[in-house]
């Protein structure tokens, strides 16, 4: 039985995403062993009170907009459509896109109580009337976002897409290895 300080990390390190308890105690016990790690880890948590959300993108930034915003470099007609801030990173890093992105903080799962007006969509119907986009692609897990998505969008005079092949139905994107995602992107389809 360990003391109750060290009960309490291990209870709040297993309340994070994929942290069963055994992982957790290691982690607690790492700490113990290493007093310095707690000061960097202390530091680093703090210093998430940066972050906020890009005013364009919905995506991360530590400033008013995001790095990828305000790239010049960027192909600034076309937007790929994600559900969470981590999958722009994700196909980010793939590296087969060079346009914008735009976070929906969500999707729709009427079972569990998300439903299309849970979705941050009005900054993406500003910019697409007022910057001139060409190009939607909707890279989205859920298919009831998909579809809602594509049903909205079709109001608009802007070519909208989905990845295609090598992503299964239903599949997640941050389960998809990197050349599977460059196809999928490379095959889209208008839809």
């Amino acid at each position: 039985m360990y003391p109750k300080s060290i009960e309490e990390l291990i209870k709040s390190l297993t309340e994070l995403p994929s942290l069963g308890p055994k992982s957790a105690e290691r982690i607690a016990l790492h700490l113990l062993d290493k007093p310095h790690k707690i000061e960097q880890l202390i530091k680093a948590v703090k210093n998430l009170e940066k972050v906020g959300y890009c005013d364009k993108c919905n995506s991360y930034t530590e400033k008013k907009i995001c790095s990828i915003c305000e790239n010049p470099q960027r192909e600034k007609n076309k937007i790929c459509v994600v559900e969470e801030p981590h999958q722009a990173d994700i196909i980010e890093k793939s590296g087969i896109f060079k346009g914008l992105y735009y976070v929906l903080h969500g999707s729709i799962a009427p079972l569990e109580g998300k439903n299309p007006q849970d979705l941050k969509v009005d900054k993406l119907i500003k910019r697409i009337k007022e910057d001139h986009i060409k190009e939607i692609i909707l890279a989205t897990n859920q298919e009831f976002t998909l579809h809602y998505m594509v049903k909205l969008l079709k109001n608009f005079k802007v070519k909208v897409s989905c990845l295609a092949k090598g992503i299964p139905v239903g599949g997640n994107i941050e389960y998809v290895d990197e050349l599977t995602l460059k196809e999928a992107f490379k095959g889209r389809r208008e839809v």
